[in-house]
Parts: C-alpha cells; sequence; structure tokens
C-alpha cells in the first residue's frame, strides 16, 4: 500500500507543477490572460488607443488615467461625455472593427462579400440582445 504512494504523490506533485508551468507559460492569472509578453504589450497598447480615440484624447493621457485607476467611464464623466454618448460611440468603433476584421476576411478568401455583409447586418439587428461573453455550443465563446 506504502509503495503505491510512493509513486502515486510525486506523479500528482509533478501534473500539478506541470499544469501551473503551463499556465504561467500561457500568460494566464496575468495581466491580459494570454499570450506571450509582446502579444500582451501590443493588445494593450490597441486597447489604450482605442479608448483614447473614443473619449477624444491622446493615448499618454488615457495611460495617466489608467494608471490613477480611473475607468473609461470615469473619464467620460470629467470630461463631460454622458453615458449614452460614451455607449453611441463604443458601438460605433466596435461596428468599424468588426467592418475591418469581416474585409480581412473576405479579402483573404475565408468569406464571400455576401456573407460579410450578412453578418454585419446580424450584428447591427442584434447588438445588446445576448448576454456578454455568451458561450455558444461546444463551449466556444461567441465571437463579437
Amino acid at each position: 500500500m506504502q509503495k503505491k504512494y510512493f509513486f502515486i504523490i510525486p506523479l500528482l506533485g509533478m501534473l500539478t507543477l506541470g499544469g501551473v508551468s503551463t499556465v504561467f507559460a500561457r500568460g494566464g492569472w496575468g495581466m491580459m490572460g494570454v499570450g506571450d509578453p509582446d502579444t500582451v504589450a501590443q493588445h494593450w497598447s490597441e486597447q489604450i488607443a482605442q479608448h483614447a480615440s473614443v473619449l477624444g484624447i491622446s493615448s499618454d493621457e488615457m495611460k495617466t488615467y489608467w494608471a490613477q485607476g480611473k475607468t473609461l467611464w470615469d473619464i467620460a464623466k470629467e470630461k463631460g461625455i454622458v453615458d449614452a454618448d460614451l455607449q453611441t460611440r463604443l458601438k460605433a468603433q466596435k461596428e468599424e472593427q468588426l467592418k475591418e476584421s469581416l474585409q480581412t476576411l473576405v479579402d483573404k478568401g475565408v468569406i464571400t462579400q455576401a456573407q460579410a455583409d450578412a453578418r454585419l447586418q446580424f450584428m447591427k439587428e442584434n447588438t445588446g440582445k445576448f448576454p456578454a461573453g455568451r458561450i455558444g455550443r461546444h463551449g466556444m465563446r461567441m465571437m463579437w
């Protein structure tokens, strides 16, 4: 009986450490979740630039607000932007990003222009109808 534990306990320890190291190697439990440091930095910089654009401020100003722990809504309020206007700006920005993504897929031959147009129309008609982060079939997070 004790010989079993002699092999099982170290094996469980190795599997646990292997799993934890894999999570950290993929960026889990860190700032942004997944990716190598360059990808994380690029993603963060893009988000800062997008938020700054929505608010009509510079990226440097947005970084200063971020460092102070202010949210997008806090900054908007400071800048005199009402919630409804902020939501309209964010929606327009998301729609533009979707158009760019769909156009890339069309340009690469992944989907047709008709499919891109249909998807864009669907998203315009159904934005806000689904819970945020909705999980679809097979446990996959739905895109856009």
